[in-house]
């Protein structure tokens, strides 16, 4: 077993415990009381979904795992819609003797309606769902899929090798490759999660368009393409959750970071994926989620303008009863490695422990 492999597990180990004499307390039956606790999702995949090997940590949990965590809120907190949540603040706040609940994912991911939805018509929980909306009803994959793909189609040294004998001139090296082949070299020591992690989050400063030209050229190498198959949900997909009591935000057209645009960029990422959600006539929140939570005071001050009434961060943390941070909300990530049973689920959101890494 590796360094830290093992020391992950020793983690693991400590928060267990710490987490079942904390359940076993039943302070998670009132310590949210007058507070907000906004869920975080992205994916929900099936247990044995061979793709777990190679998903980060923290964009999914298993439907496993999604069972348990929707029983439990559905017992524990009042759970209620976004549209509930600002009707609420706008007619002088939520009741502060109780404690609310609401469930939200971002992006758009297929496994959403075909998991998830079904798990939370069950225990008739409402959602949010935040939309890349240039990816619905399409085969175009997210960069970091890209990523994940490499590893489970390749050997991680072996694919090194490849990528350094094949670029030995330094002149054929953009950024992007550059960052790859150092982010390989420096990891590839540890474990095909934590060096997919780590690749993911070093090229997150890069130029899309530019991160998926690299990663083709990196997969000709091994002489195969990506998949075309859909990742994430169609219009009518979307139609049949709406009807059920799941409501629609923007989340951009195309998941670009927006603290790395021109205002003018930011402008038409937000406006055109609000009025792509509107024109499709499905149930629609005005609120909107930053991707990855990357924003600042003009970011937050474009999606104000732009009709939005709040806006969701991945800053971990919760809402007042009484009203909101409008453009800076805080929500709670969920992934199934600090949430796959009911004790840890409930304490993960107590705030007890420092947050883990959030993912957008």
């Amino acid at each position: 077993m590796s360094r830290n492999i093992a020391s992950r597990h020793i983690k693991s180990l400590i928060r267990r415990f710490i987490a079942g004499a904390y359940y076993v307390s039943g302070i998670h039956k009132k310590i949210h009381k007058g507070k907000v606790v906004i869920l975080m999702y992205h994916r929900v995949l099936k247990d044995k979904d061979d793709t777990i090997n190679y998903t980060q940590p923290g964009m999914y949990v298993t439907t496993s795992s999604f069972d348990k965590q929707m029983k439990f809120i559905s017992e524990n907190y009042a759970v209620i819609s976004m549209k509930d949540l600002i009707d609420g603040w706008k007619n002088g706040g939520l009741d502060q003797d109780r404690q609310y609940c609401i469930v939200t994912f971002d992006d758009g991911w297929l496994d959403n309606y075909e998991n998830a939805y079904p798990i939370m018509k069950k225990y008739d929980i409402p959602a949010t769902i935040f939309l890349a909306t240039s990816f619905i009803g399409t085969n175009r994959w997210f960069w970091p899929d890209k990523i994940s793909y490499l590893f489970q189609i390749s050997n991680k040294k072996e694919l090194f090798r490849l990528v350094k004998e094949s670029y030995t001139n330094i002149s054929d090296l953009n950024e992007v490759l550059k960052n790859f082949i150092s982010t390989l070299e420096e990891n590839i020591k540890f474990d095909d999660l934590t060096l997919i992690d780590r690749l993911i989050e070093g090229m997150k400063r890069h130029e899309e368009s530019e991160i998926h030209n690299t990663l083709d050229r990196i997969l000709g190498l091994l002489g195969k393409k990506f998949e075309s198959h859909r990742i994430t949900m169609n219009w009518d997909e979307l139609k049949e959750m709406s009807q059920g009591g799941v409501t629609f935000g923007s989340h951009t057209c195309n998941h670009k970071l927006l603290t790395q645009l021109p205002p003018g960029s930011v402008e038409r990422e937000v406006k055109e994926s609000i009025a792509a959600i509107k024109e499709k006539g499905i149930e629609n929140v005005p609120v909107f989620c930053y991707p990855n939570g990357y924003f600042n005071d003009e970011v937050a001050d474009i999606v104000k303008k732009s009709g939005c009434e709040t806006a969701v961060t991945t800053k971990y943390g919760f809402e007042n009863a009484m009203g909101p941070d409008s453009f800076n909300m805080k929500r709670i990530g969920i992934h199934n490695d600090i949430s796959s049973t009911v004790s840890l689920f409930s304490f993960h959101l107590s705030g007890l422990l420092p947050s883990v890494k959030s993912y957008a």
